[in-house]
């Protein structure tokens, strides 16, 4: 991998984490389920993208040592979940 790759992975992964932290902390703020369902919904496709991006380099047999970490566990980042506000949006399921 050449130096111009490796710097532009490093910086995508980088971005991509900032995203993740982000949304992160928005979903811990959300106070309607709505909120919550969007938020959760960008962590999941935050955390898919770093997935099949960490998948592709070791596809490609890149090491992705100096990456790390790629992929982060956002599940021991999160607090409960709020309470449900009675004017929120009614449950779908």
């Amino acid at each position: 991998m050449n130096s111009e790759l490796h710097e532009f992975l490093k910086a995508y992964i980088a971005a991509v984490h900032k995203r993740l932290f982000q949304a992160l902390e928005h979903d811990e703020k959300s106070k309607t389920e709505a909120d919550m369902a969007f938020f959760d919904g960008a962590i999941f496709c935050y955390q898919d993208t770093l997935k099949i991006l960490k998948e592709q380099l070791q596809t490609l047999e890149h090491d992705t040592a100096p990456f790390e970490p790629i992929v982060i566990d956002a599940e021991k980042r999160r607090s409960p979940i709020p309470a449900q506000d009675p004017s929120s949006d009614p449950e779908i399921l």
